[in-house]
Formats: C-alpha cells, sequence, structure tokens
C-alpha cells in the first residue's frame, strides 16, 4: 500500500474512532437492547406473541411504515439519545433535521426491498447458509454500491449546502473518497455482528430488529459526518 492510500485510509477511519469514543454509551445502550429483542425470541416462546403483533404492523404498513419507521430510528431516536447524555445544552437545527428525516426514510424503503428481494432469491430459512449468503450480498453489494455511496454522496452535497458544483469540488480534493472510506468500514464493524441477529430472525421480524440497531448505526453515521 502506498503511502497516500495509506493515508486516506488513516483519514477515513479516524472520524469512526471518534464517534465511537463520543457516542458510546447511547451505542452500548442501543445496540444491548436490539440483542436482548433477538435473544429473547429463542429463548422465551411468549415473546412469540408479543412480536407477531409488530410484525403485523409492518406487514400492514408496507412502504410508507419502512420509510416513516427507518426515518424515526435514524433521526429522531439518535437526537433524543444525545439529549440525554450531553451536558450542555444542543441548539436544534431544523433543516438538518429534515434532511436526515429524509434520508433515513429513503435508505429504509431500500433496506425493505433488500430484505424482500433477498427472501425471494435466497428463501426465508434462518439456515446458516442462508444468512451467511444474505449477510454477504448485504455486505458486498448493497452497501457499497447503494446505503453507503448514498448517505455519503448526500451528506456531502449537504456539507457543500446543495450545490453541485461545491460537491464535485469536495470529490475532485477526495473528501468525498475518505469519508466513503470511513463509512465503509464503520458499516462492516458494525453491521456484520449486527446483520448476523437479524438474518438469523424470521423474515417478517427481520425489518423490525434492523429498526433496533438502525438507531445506533446512524448515531455513528450522524457523529462522522460532523451532525453532533
Amino acid at each position: 500500500m502506498s503511502s497516500d492510500s495509506a493515508s486516506g485510509w488513516r483519514a477515513g477511519v479516524a472520524p469512526v474512532l471518534a464517534a465511537v469514543k463520543t457516542h458510546w454509551r447511547p451505542f452500548v445502550l442501543i445496540q444491548i437492547a436490539a440483542i436482548a429483542v433477538a435473544f429473547s425470541y429463542y429463548l422465551f416462546p411468549p415473546f412469540h406473541e408479543a412480536t407477531a403483533g409488530i410484525a403485523k404492523v409492518k406487514a400492514n404498513g408496507g412502504w410508507p411504515f419502512a420509510a416513516l419507521s427507518t426515518a424515526f430510528a435514524g433521526a429522531v431516536l439518535p437526537e433524543l439519545a444525545k439529549r440525554a447524555f450531553s451536558r450542555g445544552k444542543r441548539k436544534m437545527d431544523w433543516a438538518d433535521f429534515g434532511f436526515q428525516v429524509f434520508l433515513f426514510g429513503f435508505l429504509g424503503v431500500t433496506v425493505n426491498i433488500l430484505y424482500w428481494a433477498l427472501g425471494i432469491w435466497l428463501g426465508n430459512s434462518p439456515s446458516i447458509e442462508i444468512v451467511v449468503k444474505k449477510l454477504v450480498f448485504d455486505q458486498l453489494v448493497y452497501s457499497p454500491a447503494v446505503s453507503i455511496t448514498i448517505s455519503s454522496a448526500l451528506f456531502l452535497w449537504k456539507d457543500a449546502h446543495f450545490n453541485w458544483k461545491a460537491t464535485m469540488v469536495l470529490v475532485h480534493d477526495g473528501t468525498f473518497t475518505k469519508r466513503y472510506i470511513g463509512n465503509m468500514v464503520a458499516c462492516w464493524l458494525f453491521w456484520i455482528p449486527a446483520l448476523s441477529a437479524i438474518y438469523s430472525m424470521p423474515q417478517d421480524l427481520q425489518f423490525c430488529l434492523y429498526l433496533c440497531v438502525e438507531a445506533a448505526w446512524a448515531l455513528l453515521l450522524l457523529s462522522m459526518a460532523g451532525r453532533e
């Protein structure tokens, strides 16, 4: 690896480490909650009935539910968590908040489509083979090509005040590459363990568990993008 490449990787990964250090408390709490849901489903049969209601709401809600629930998990919950653990007062940037609601809502729809398509393509069995195949496609195809590319590009566009010429300057000076590398590394470190649990759940509950984990991921992503 050349010195320029190594420097690019270090610059990309640095925000990941800083984000985890800053927001580790709400991050850990949300992760524990998500893990508890997965364990409860398999260890306590009565939990099946409780989750059946959630799955029914998701099925009836369709794409609007996917968009609104992911926007809530990705924008509202992280904001509440940061305020709860912040020592000082936080000023609300409503324009930035609205942008985040749109971004995470849109990504929620793409994730819903992904889970639906993988279920048709690979089946809904929670076997190790199926889980691994879904995990590989998710992290080596969907995330690099869709979710991380879109989120990195749109945050860059937002930072350039929605000016395409200014955005292209940031692309050509390497800012996009550094941000993309950091987001992709964080994605693999965070989502590979999380998705192992998500894809192990029944098909109708995968998106619901994803929502729990999305809040922690959004907190990390927003921090790396400078939304402290």
